[in-house]
């Protein structure tokens, strides 16, 4: 990194960052400049399937026999889909943004799944 700039025009190459002089006793801070450099950048737009909850309410004739008052059966999921412009598959929510993880890929939601019942007695 120390010399990948170094005579005027580099700074138009798009795998170039700015030279660094000396040495950088804090290494994170040397290749905060590499992740921002221009071939690093693409599209981030998405879509996401967030939150979708389905609930069934037993009908009363079904829940008397029972002896309640009511019944429901509710299915939630969060994170089923994502739909990503770019070709890589990144989630733009889904990057390091402080410390040691600025500008690396994290694990993104995973999809998780809820089932609950209520009953009024």
């Amino acid at each position: 990194m120390n010399n990948i700039w170094r005579q005027p025009g580099d700074e138009r190459n798009p795998d170039a960052t700015p030279a660094f002089t000396g040495y950088a006793l804090d290494l994170t801070t040397m290749v905060h400049p590499w992740h921002a450099a221009d071939k690093h950048v693409f599209k981030a737009d998405y879509a996401k399937l967030r939150h979708v909850s389905l609930t069934y309410r037993v009908p009363q004739q079904l829940v008397s026999r029972c002896h309640l008052s009511q019944l429901a059966f509710t299915l939630q999921a969060q994170n089923l889909f994502r739909w990503t412009a770019n070709s890589y598959n990144i989630d733009p929510e889904a990057l390091g943004t402080t410390g040691y993880g600025w500008g690396m890929r994290a694990i993104p939601s995973p999809a998780t799944w809820t089932l609950g019942v209520s009953a009024t007695f």
